[in-house]
């Protein structure tokens, strides 16, 4: 009996089988194999084109969407506070994205707590940056030119007719000698206080022009050899010759070039403003014989050695009367002479290098005694820079005080 129903339920379930394969191949059209391969490769496409992420599956709007096309997303935008439907929020004709650099950092040139990308004046200089961009001013820098004076100030009060004092094609705000008077702007005092504005200018010449837009300010009042603007850039007194009393013209002091004016002991001042009294530094230190005495190196070199106190005339050896003699000779015929003065350590580098010049010119003295031509004989001073042996002892001092003269044929 139990036999029987399995091979009942046996022949059913084939029955069955065979009768679903012939229902689908036969009146559905579908046949087995082609049926399960259909199955497998939709089932393959839906494993392959599954979402990887949940952003595939959210819409790829709601992420990164920009509305304006400015380059940044509408959320950084309402994160930054600027307009996510205008691409130039503060409509200075620079795009948000542009002025807003790093998002997480954003741009505030003028540290005023707005960012560029909402701020109209992103240097805060008085000019708009449209404006600015017109003008070929900086928009990130308040003074362009760098002379002192901010843009604004600079352009005036129409950047339509922006200021140009010299009218040489450069408006001033970019323009770094306003009146061209071959000054700097930034040199000529225009804002003494730094605060930007030129309320303060220096008017040399109580014309009424500032300096820095008046290019006629070379009046010398006090007749020294500088221009009035000129000692006001050296710190010079301008109504008086002689700034510091020593009885050498200011203009003769400052020297051919006024960007190096002379100082000749490399203190720090410049010798029109500081006053020196010579006292020989060797005076006190010892007392020697009263003779100069001469090394002849070559045909054009020679040297003067000097151990004595200058302070006394000198008296010359034969040798070195003999050798002065021919060489002024050589210089009427048109020879030239470059005496160079030197000097022990005895006493200070300043006080040195005054003795070493002042004994050149002692020399020079003595040739155009003897009819040296005076443009014929030039001098210098080393002071105590160059010995030519120890100062230890006297001998290596009396070596090293010395005059060197070179012959130019």
């Amino acid at each position: 009996m139990r036999l029987s129903v399995i091979i009942v339920l046996v022949l059913s379930l084939i029955w069955g089988i065979c009768s679903w394969k012939w229902y689908t191949c036969n009146i559905k059209g579908f046949c087995g194999t082609e049926m399960v391969e259909t199955e497998v490769e939709t089932k393959t496409s839906v494993i392959l084109n599954a979402p990887t992420s949940e952003s595939e599956i959210m819409p790829a709007a709601v992420t990164d969407i920009d509305s304006d096309g400015d380059g940044l997303t509408d959320k950084e935008e309402k994160r930054l506070g600027t307009n996510p439907k205008k691409p130039d929020s503060d409509g200075d004709g620079f795009s948000d994205r542009r002025e807003v650099g790093s998002v997480l950092s954003p741009n505030d040139t003028d540290s005023d707590g707005i960012i560029d990308a909402l701020d109209d004046d992103d240097d805060n200089d008085g000019l708009l940056t449209k404006v600015e961009g017109l003008l070929a001013t900086s928009a990130y820098t308040a003074d362009s030119d760098n002379d002192g004076l901010s843009d604004g100030v600079e352009v005036g009060g129409d950047p339509r007719d922006a200021l140009d004092s010299d009218n040489d094609g450069l408006i001033n705000a970019i323009d770094y000698d306003d009146d061209d008077d071959g000054i700097p702007t930034v040199s000529e005092q225009a804002d003494p206080n730094g605060d930007g504005k030129p309320t303060d200018a220096v008017d040399t010449d109580k014309d009424g022009i500032v300096d820095y837009l008046d290019a006629d300010t070379n009046t010398d009042r006090d007749n020294d050899g500088l221009s009035d603007e000129l000692e006001a850039m050296l710190g010079t007194d301008p109504d008086s010759p002689d700034t510091d009393g020593d009885g050498i013209l200011d203009g003769e002091e400052v020297g051919a070039d006024y960007n190096k004016p002379t100082d000749l002991n490399n203190n720090g001042v410049i010798d029109a403003l500081e006053a020196y009294v010579y006292e020989p530094a060797e005076a006190v230190a010892y007392v020697a014989p009263k003779q100069v005495e001469i090394v002849i190196e070559q045909d054009q070199r020679a040297r003067v050695h000097f151990p004595f106190n200058d302070s006394q005339s000198p008296i010359l050896s034969t040798e070195t009367e003999q050798y002065f003699t021919n060489l002024v000779v050589q210089l009427k015929a048109g020879s030239t002479v470059r005496l160079t003065g030197h000097t022990d350590d005895v006493g200070d580098e300043e006080t040195n290098l005054r003795l070493s010049l002042a004994r050149a010119k002692m020399i020079q003295g003595l040739l155009i005694e003897r009819g040296a031509p005076v443009d014929s004989v030039s001098i210098d001073g080393k002071g105590e820079s160059q010995p030519l042996q120890s100062n230890d002892t006297e001998l290596g001092r009396g070596t090293n005080r010395r005059v060197e003269l070179v012959t130019t044929k």
